[in-house]
């Protein structure tokens, strides 16, 4: 059986971080080497506070009257980061400054489709 972390880094080399979250248990994954990294212990405050609230908030705005939440896109000073509802918390996905997460994203939905992690893929919004 294939390992989502690597899944998700064949999708692109400009893929920096894979993080996956369900409730308070993360698993994350960085490329070695990276430039302008940031600190694992703020990576993991980031998926366990940031990123749940922000989906969080955004869901309940999409729900009004928006079709929903897909996906969230933060622009951070050294990197981009993809930030993905799944079925039991989310999965998040930084980017190089160059690269458009936008552009992977089918293909990031296609791996976590494979890894039964595909929820909210058939709403609109972002």
């Amino acid at each position: 059986m294939s390992d989502l972390h690597e899944d998700v880094f064949a999708v692109s080399p400009d893929i920096r971080y894979v993080a996956v979250a369900h409730g308070q248990q993360v698993r994350m994954r960085a490329r070695p080497g990276l430039r302008n990294a940031s600190s694992s212990d703020s990576d993991l405050y980031e998926e366990l506070l940031v990123n749940p609230t922000l989906l969080t908030l955004a869901t309940q705005r999409g729900n009004i009257d928006c079709g929903g939440l897909r996906y969230l896109i933060i622009g951070y000073g050294h990197f981009h980061q993809l930030v993905l509802p799944g079925p039991a918390g989310h999965v998040s996905i930084a980017f190089e400054l160059g690269a458009n997460p936008a552009d992977h994203l089918q293909a990031i939905l296609r791996v976590m489709a494979h890894h039964g992690l595909a929820e909210g893929t058939s709403s609109s919004g972002s």
